[in-house]
């Protein structure tokens, strides 16, 4: 067993005794061969593949949204930016305060990437709703930062507040669970700042052609973008189909306000009803990970020959 200190890199540790082994096979007696049987960087590894994936992933599934409901690229393209450009901020400031890249801070990250669009999104929409009252693109910009600059800002403290709780615990819960958070939070407060300044800049240089699709009103800006065509008729399609969508539920949310009591009977069955899984969903201090590997402990009798115990352990390996 090779062991690190705690500062150091898992996977510079494990490439640099990897690249050693040919050298001490060369140097120790014929018919004794060198295997490493337990990888602790595969899990690190592992980790940073999934934040890959879950960036790319949310980065696929915001430009769909944006494209169906904008119709526009460029908006799809400021949203992409500003997700890596949070979580580097992020890294940056785990470094500041001496955390490494591990599995928590990744997975951490990997949390974040979820909501690092929120916020771009926001803004990018207020903006397009803005030019559709007949603004034009520096002032619909403006009215549009200081219309979701409060509602943003209480959302993004929200989530940062869930993981307050994490900084007073102590021990090894501490050790885990810290880097988690931090990772989350700086991400989430990165990407609002984007929101801020970043976002409204982009918007201003690369929306400025689009202005006009949005202007004489909703139906008016529908029929411009039908007439455009490709995206921007996808577009006018959606918001077509969603405008029915938003009336229907409109109509159910004034049914349930004039029916008030049922509707709160039904939620306190319900979360009362999600109480009684607690004892049955069991408790644990870490979730359980598929590791991708397992161990095989054989013990025979005592004063077995060792012989015998090679018998044994080749039949185990077959």
């Amino acid at each position: 067993d090779v062991l690190k200190f705690g500062k150091a890199s898992t996977i510079t540790v494990v490439d640099r005794i990897k690249s050693l082994l040919p050298v001490t096979q060369r140097s120790i007696p014929p018919g004794i061969d060198l295997t490493v049987i337990q990888d602790q960087s595969t899990y690190v590894r592992n980790a940073i593949k999934g934040v890959i994936f879950e960036a790319v992933t949310a980065a696929c599934l915001t430009a769909i949204m944006i494209l169906f409901f904008l119709g526009s690229w460029r908006s799809t393209l400021i949203v992409a930016v500003s997700i890596p450009l949070s979580i580097m901020t992020s890294i940056i400031a785990l470094y500041a305060l001496g955390e490494t890249i591990n599995i928590q801070s990744l997975g951490g990250l990997a949390l974040a990437v979820g909501i690092l669009v929120d916020d771009a999104t926001v803004e990018i929409e207020n903006v397009h709703r803005n030019m559709g009252e007949g603004k034009n693109i520096l002032q619909a910009i403006i009215d549009a930062a200081s219309q979701v600059a409060a509602p943003a800002f209480m959302a993004s403290v929200s989530i940062c507040i869930v993981f307050v709780p994490i900084f007073f615990l102590s021990g090894a819960a501490s050790a885990l669970f810290r880097p988690l958070a931090l990772a989350v939070i700086f991400a989430i407060l990165a990407s609002y700042l984007l929101s801020r300044t970043l976002v409204p800049t982009m918007v201003h240089y690369m929306l400025k052609g689009e202005v006009e699709l949005y202007q004489g009103g909703e139906e008016v800006s529908l029929e411009k973008r039908r007439k455009e065509g490709g995206l921007w008729a996808l577009n006018a399609w959606v918001e077509t189909k969603f405008n029915k969508f938003r009336d229907g539920y409109a109509r159910v949310l004034r049914t349930a306000m004039k029916h008030r009591t049922p509707v709160m009977v039904l939620a306190f069955v319900f979360v009362a009803g999600s109480l009684i899984l607690i004892p049955a969903i069991g408790q644990d201090f870490f979730p359980t990970v598929d590791a991708g590997q397992f161990r095989l402990h054989i013990r025979l009798p005592a004063g077995t020959r060792l012989e015998s115990s090679e018998l044994v352990f080749g039949e185990v390996e077959r």
